[in-house]
């Protein structure tokens, strides 16, 4: 059996760069964090120096070919030669899986993706949030390790029930060990509720691991469509709580007590998916302690399609209220694939041409700027410098 290559998780490959998913983000003060890597406590009121940017060691043509072949069982010498006429290792791999999972040639879809985000490709392909996930999902499950504990079958059963491939696998090794039933250790890892306690609960041993570097996510920053550079690495209990209720609606006095119990992170979670499941904080609060997030999404009926279209909504309404975009403008092209954020830059530029934003959205490619599209356009680069500080100060960016 051939070994599955690590593809980033369905919901953040599928929804990246179009809709709002929490990500980890330095708010201070905040409290710990299950499962997450925090920084150490500050000495004398300062916090130490940001870690350098990791980089990935480079791989050669041949070994990435490998790779590719490996997870996707395209030939070696295809992949090789794609990637020597100057494809990268990055687009090569989702563009297999893209084609992969569509039944479509590597070749269409790197040709798909040369002027346009991969979002667009997806749609473009037909991969609906509903197909891509269950496609998405019977490829991880075909392509089990050999000396995987659980197979295809199990797999997929309870992926289709919300839980993570790697949650399941995890388990899967934990039940083994404890010689009680997958099914009953499965639901014992939640959001306040990490594998270390897991294994407490089971009387197992705990492994023994050197300590690893502190690690940081978005480098506080956060992340996900409209988010992007919205620096919260000293951010407060009053500017946490306006964001909060400016993007999801909740009331400021029911929010300031849970953003000083849970922190930015932890918040921005509870919010999201209250938002989303039409619930109100304190059912999903409630949750935490019988669910993880992936899981919690599934309990909530929130399938992919169903996120997603909600996710559509609430950008929006973000647009409309901040922007004075037209909800339909933005609703019609999140459906075709574009992003939030490539819909706001293309629709304020437009609107400072005199243009439709059909004649500027496709101007904008993953090999150029909005710098370029707005002097192709006619604009100058001090209206496209208007148009990115608007969207810096309406959306309360580098505050």
């Amino acid at each position: 059996m051939k070994k599955l290559l690590l593809i980033p998780a369905f919901m953040a490959m599928f929804f990246a760069g179009s809709v709002a998913v929490p990500a980890a983000f330095a708010a201070q003060p905040a409290p710990p964090q299950e499962n997450k890597m925090m920084l150490p406590p500050p000495k004398d009121g300062k916090r130490p120096p940001m870690p350098p940017r990791m980089r990935r060691p480079q791989l050669s043509n041949a070994e990435a070919a490998e790779k590719l072949q490996s997870a996707y069982g395209y030939r070696y010498s295809d992949m090789l030669r794609l990637l020597n006429i100057g494809h990268s290792y990055s687009d090569m791999n989702t563009a297999c899986l893209y084609a992969y999972l569509s039944c479509e040639p590597v070749e269409k879809v790197l040709q798909l993706r040369q002027p346009a985000t991969w979002g667009r490709v997806r749609a473009q392909l037909g991969l609906t949030p509903k197909l891509y996930a269950e496609k998405y999902m019977e490829y991880q499950a075909s392509y089990l390790p050999a000396d995987s504990l659980i197979d295809r079958e199990t797999a997929l059963k309870y992926m289709r029930q919300g839980y993570p491939l790697g949650d399941i696998q995890e388990v899967a090794k934990l039940a083994k060990e404890s010689g009680k039933p997958l099914a009953q250790v499965l639901p014992m890892r939640t959001v306040t509720c990490d594998w270390k306690q897991v294994k407490e609960k089971l009387g197992l041993q705990q492994e023994q691991k050197q300590d690893k570097p502190f690690a940081f996510r978005g480098r506080g920053q956060r992340s996900g469509a409209g988010f992007a550079g919205l620096h919260t690495r000293n951010m407060t209990a009053e500017r946490a709580v306006k964001i909060f209720h400016a993007d999801y609606l909740f009331d400021e006095a029911e929010l300031l007590p849970l953003y000083e119990k849970y922190g930015f992170e932890g918040l921005e979670d509870i919010c999201l998916h209250a938002y989303m499941s039409k619930k109100t904080l304190q059912e999903i609060i409630d949750l935490r302690d019988k669910y993880s997030w992936e899981r919690m999404k599934y309990v909530l009926g929130l399938t992919p399609q169903v996120y997603f279209d909600r996710c559509v909504d609430y950008q929006a309404r973000r647009l409309a209220e901040r922007m004075d975009i037209p909800q339909k403008v933005t609703k019609k092209y999140m459906h075709m694939g574009y992003a939030m954020h490539h819909i706001n830059s293309a629709y304020l530029l437009a609107q400072k041409a005199g243009l439709d934003i059909n004649d500027v959205i496709d101007l904008k490619t993953p090999k150029n700027s909005w710098q370029d599209v707005a002097l192709k356009i006619g604009l100058t680069v001090e209206d496209c410098r208007d148009v990115k500080n608007k969207i810096s100060k309406d959306f309360g960016r580098h505050e």
